[in-house]
């Protein structure tokens, strides 16, 4: 190094030359090591530190104690910017809604991806199935239905009954659960044929355009808690942790 010089423009080569050693331990032949070395060893235990969410690296001295710290920048990543964009055969689709309705029809998406590292997008013929896999063994979570007129209906899998329940929904903060189905969409027993039927009739993609009777429909049913709820939320919360209960 003496003869080369190398990076002699940032290099002071008149002062001594010493070799850093920086690790989180050190083990007895180094120390054993480094008295028969013919060069100036300094060893540096390092440490990452955290103090009320702020991260630190420091460095001491192992021979001196001495102590250099510096905080190390950090940012905490949004967990949503691991999230793939929508599949085309759900893009496709929320072409059909307003603004408004295409936001909570991601965010019920967003919601439950993000949830568990273990949850899968799964698209299908005709839906998107959400849980950890495809195989017998695999536990479903949530799907979303397309069906031929261009709506998007949710299924959830609810602890009440631990099967496949349907939600009437607007995508404009109302959800009702009509039923359970194994397969397909029909309910064979609904809890409430009408109530069912009309917001099924408000989840067909309109554009954002509802009418005064709609609205007022939506009022009255609204504290109905044993059929509608304020938000879609309350229904995914129930539907993810049973689906996580399944895993255990």
């Amino acid at each position: 190094m003496r003869d080369e010089k190398p990076f002699s423009d940032q290099i002071d080569y008149d002062r001594p030359i010493k070799l850093v050693a920086v690790a989180p331990s050190f083990h007895r032949d180094n120390f054993t090591d480094r008295k028969y070395c013919h060069l100036s060893v300094e060893f540096l235990h390092f440490e990452i530190l955290t103090d009320e969410g702020r991260f630190y690296l420091q460095l001491k001295d192992v021979d001196t104690e001495k102590v250099l710290q510096v905080e190390i920048p950090y940012q905490q990543k949004d967990s949503t910017e691991d999230i793939p964009a929508p599949p085309n055969a759900l893009d496709k689709r929320l072409a059909n809604y307003d603004s408004s309705q295409r936001e909570e029809i991601l965010t019920f998406r967003r919601k439950i991806l993000s949830f568990d590292s273990r949850m899968q997008e799964i698209t299908m013929a005709g839906s998107i199935k959400y849980g950890n896999g495809t195989n017998k063994t695999s536990k479903i979570c949530a799907e979303l239905y397309f069906n031929n007129k261009g709506s998007i209906i949710p299924f959830l899998w609810l602890p009440l009954k631990g099967r496949r329940a349907k939600l009437c929904t607007d995508w404009d903060g109302h959800a009702l659960l009509e039923g359970f189905v194994d397969k397909g969409i029909r309910v064979k027993n609904p809890y409430n044929k009408v109530t069912a039927a009309k917001l099924e009739e408000l989840s067909k993609p309109r554009w954002g355009i509802y009418y005064a009777a709609e609205r007022k429909f939506l009022r009255t049913y609204r504290n109905r808690q044993d059929l509608v709820s304020d938000s879609m939320e309350a229904f995914v919360d129930l539907a993810l942790e049973k689906w996580l209960g399944r895993l255990r």
